[in-house]
């Protein structure tokens, strides 16, 4: 387990965030969200993150994943994909200009999808500009 602080050190550091969006013919708009982090490393940083991840009423149900790299060395996952599990991990990190901003665009698309905007022509319009910028380090002034 780690101190607030620490704790918010390895978000900003080694959490990457993702946003996919994609084409679904089986739901009736046509095309799905979902945002996720992972977090990779030693199955004991793994672990401990996980503890204070709960620590701060963020529980991820599903278990951690492990990759063999190139050296064979094993490499441990924990992915966290539930937005409202997502908008409970933000609202730890303190606004803070960091990473070209990145951090607010996932802000942003965290809260279009929880208030349902991403369903909207214009929301989901807002959402592609978000992953492209954060895909090219694009900073919005």
């Amino acid at each position: 387990m780690y101190s607030k602080d620490m704790f918010i050190g390895i978000v900003l550091s080694s959490f990457n965030f993702y946003i996919d969006i994609s084409v679904d013919e089986s739901r009736k708009i046509g095309y799905k969200t979902r945002i996720f982090t992972n977090v990779y490393g030693s199955r004991q940083f793994i672990e401990g993150v996980k503890r204070s991840l709960g620590q701060n009423g963020i529980f991820v149900s599903h278990g951690i994943s492990t990759y063999l790299t190139d050296t064979r060395k094993s490499v441990y996952c924990l992915t966290i994909s539930k937005i409202n599990q997502l908008s409970k991990l933000m609202s730890l990190i303190p606004v803070i200009p960091n990473r070209n901003n990145d951090l607010e665009l996932v802000r942003e698309a965290i809260s279009l999808v929880e208030k349902k905007k991403h369903l909207t022509l214009k929301g989901l319009q807002r959402l592609i500009i978000i992953k492209e910028m954060k895909k090219h380090g694009i900073v919005e002034h």
